[in-house]
């Protein structure tokens, strides 16, 4: 294999439409496959890394969800099957895999306040879907559950004693999995997909995705005020960072935080006001 093979690759892919951060992770993916041929002396050099990523389409624009749009979900999702998923994906941004791999013995009802810990997550493989180990390191977390998320986990803990009667001999959830099917084998993820769609669409929104409520949480957190230190740990970031780069999204449409700083400044420009103006500063923050 010579550059010109991988140069050739790329150029083929941006020519149909991939993002530069395709073009980027399919390079990174060949330098890997390279790096491991070198460590077992079937490759001579790695020629990967000699071929500059050519430049793709942009890259989608990632929204979170405005408040409004927030409510409307939550309410579509009140008395649906996967209502408690979508519950606690939004409300916790959680990852797809997180919610869907919870188990009963990591959620305390009883605790003050009630708490869920993410162990692990449920991912398909070749022996079919199965409990991981977390993401990363900080993926391993424990976070407070607001009211809404106990609610609603009572009332899919109940909605699973009847499935389980139910089912009848046929019911295996040996993991005792929190969101499971009717017999209480793992969700299927394109399963979870199309009963999101159908809620998303109840609730008026379009073009919304499961992974798009993790992204809407911290948005609305941050616009609330809370700390991207807090987010980046609730969400199990590595570093806030990330959150700010690729999780945070502009939730209202006009930004108004500088209001009442810049409107002090402009009728109060006395030095006597500095006060006045730290002060308009601090609400505004």
């Amino acid at each position: 294999m010579e550059p010109e093979h991988i140069e050739a690759l790329l150029d083929r892919l941006a020519a149909k439409g991939h993002t530069t951060r395709t073009l980027g992770l399919t390079q990174s993916l060949i330098r890997r496959i390279l790096t491991f041929g070198q460590r077992r002396r079937l490759v001579v050099r790695n020629v990967a890394d000699l071929v500059q990523t050519p430049t793709g389409a942009p890259s989608k624009e990632r929204t979170g969800l405005d408040v409004d749009q927030a409510r409307a979900l939550l309410n579509a999702a009140r008395g649906e099957r996967l209502g408690g998923l979508i519950t606690l994906s939004l409300l916790l941004g959680l990852r797809p895999g997180e919610v869907a791999g919870l188990t009963w013995p990591m959620i305390d009802l009883d605790a003050n306040p009630p708490t869920v810990r993410i162990e692990h997550s449920l991912r398909r493989t070749d022996r079919g879907m199965v409990l991981v180990a977390p993401k990363t390191a900080t993926s391993r977390r424990t976070i407070a559950l607001p009211q809404a998320c106990v609610d609603a986990l009572r009332e899919q803990k109940a909605r699973q004693v009847a499935d389980a009667k139910a089912a009848g001999e046929r019911w295996a959830n040996p993991h005792r999995l929190v969101f499971a099917s009717e017999t209480g084998t793992p969700l299927d993820p394109s399963n979870t997909r199309r009963a999101f769609d159908r809620i998303a669409t109840k609730a008026g929104l379009k073009h919304v995705h499961p992974h798009q409520l993790r992204h809407a949480a911290a948005s609305l957190l941050s616009a609330a005020g809370v700390r991207l230190e807090d987010i980046a740990d609730i969400l199990g970031h590595r570093s806030p960072t990330i959150t700010a780069d690729i999780y945070r999204h502009p939730v209202h449409p006009v930004r108004d935080t500088h209001l009442a700083v810049m409107t002090t400044i402009a009728t109060r420009p006395r030095d006597d006001d500095a006060a006045t103006v730290a002060a308009a500063s601090a609400g505004a923050g």
